[in-house]
């Protein structure tokens, strides 16, 4: 009956995280903006990504629920982190809140242009599925904006390193002008 308890009572925390996170009303408030939940994105860890709109404009929607202290500074931290930096191979915010769930966390919402286009892993697999191979000015281009993107972080004083480039983190709009992902988690100043 003890073993029956235990598992029990993971599961009730288990739901009670995954309801306050992933359970959604039509809208969600992120200060003074009202945003219609089309769908969800992508998930991992404590985090969804939904598509959202407003107004006619579409927005990807980052909510990230945080029960431990150390969560909670990770994603404050990752705020900072975008607030940091402004440049236009960068990913900027357009707006953040956080509010307290209704289990006692808080609920980080970051809300960010979307890139219809996706990601650079995307863009690969559609290429690898068709048998495709990307142009050589295209990727040069895609080249060249990453490492735009990563200079920003090289010559920040003090210097810092994302530490998590990877094409997942790499989105491509319009043109294929690159926005690196700034994923406050992997962000550090560098020791030299």
């Amino acid at each position: 009956q003890i073993i029956f308890d235990v598992f029990g009572s993971i599961y009730s925390w288990l739901a009670s995280l995954c309801c306050a996170v992933t359970c959604t009303t039509s809208t969600i408030k992120v200060n003074d903006r009202s945003l219609k939940v089309v769908k969800l994105l992508a998930e991992g860890g404590f985090s969804f990504v939904y598509l959202v709109e407003e107004k006619g404009s579409k927005y990807a929607l980052k909510k990230v629920l945080s029960q431990l202290p150390e969560t909670s500074q990770a994603a404050r931290w990752e705020i900072q982190v975008h607030k940091a930096f402004k440049h236009p191979n960068l990913l900027q915010l357009v707006d953040t809140c956080m509010v307290p769930a209704a289990n006692g966390a808080e609920e980080f919402r970051l809300l960010m242009p979307l890139f219809e286009g996706g990601t650079l892993l995307d863009r690969a697999l559609m290429h690898l599925k068709a048998g495709t191979h990307m142009a050589q000015k295209d990727c040069l281009r895609i080249f060249e904006g990453v490492l735009q993107g990563i200079l920003q972080f090289h010559t920040h004083s003090p210097p810092w390193a994302h530490r998590d480039i990877k094409p997942a983190n790499v989105l491509l709009s319009a043109g294929d002008r690159v926005k690196i992902v700034l994923t406050g988690k992997y962000l550090t100043y560098k020791s030299f």
